[in-house]
């Protein structure tokens, strides 16, 4: 009856353990140190909120992680606006003489 009482518990608490891990190491591949190149304004929430908005003109575009280093002079401290809750934010000026603010995510885990 010891045994049982012993070896259940630690089990439970084994795979509680290799839950946790694996969901704190699946979470952490979504958090990214570095800028890729990805659709910058594609979510589908953000179209939604901004359907029937005659006042802002929504625009889907992909700016590549060359274009991003140029744009902030390789996200220079000159060029910091500001600091948020995920990280630094960069101004940037585009090729096309677009000016852009640029969120550089930091690491959680």
């Amino acid at each position: 009856m010891v045994i049982i009482l012993t070896i259940v518990p630690a089990f439970v608490l084994g795979g509680l353990l290799a839950c946790t891990i694996y969901y704190l190491t699946k979470k952490k591949g979504t958090w990214k140190t570095e800028v890729e190149s990805h659709d910058i304004g594609g979510d589908r929430n953000y179209h939604q909120h901004m359907q029937g908005r005659d006042d802002i003109e929504a625009q889907e575009f992909y700016i590549d992680l060359k274009s991003i280093h140029l744009a902030t002079d390789n996200f220079s401290d000159s060029n910091m606006l500001g600091q948020g809750g995920f990280g630094p934010v960069y101004k940037g000026i585009l090729s096309d003489g677009k000016e852009v603010a640029v969120k550089r995510t930091i690491q959680l885990f």
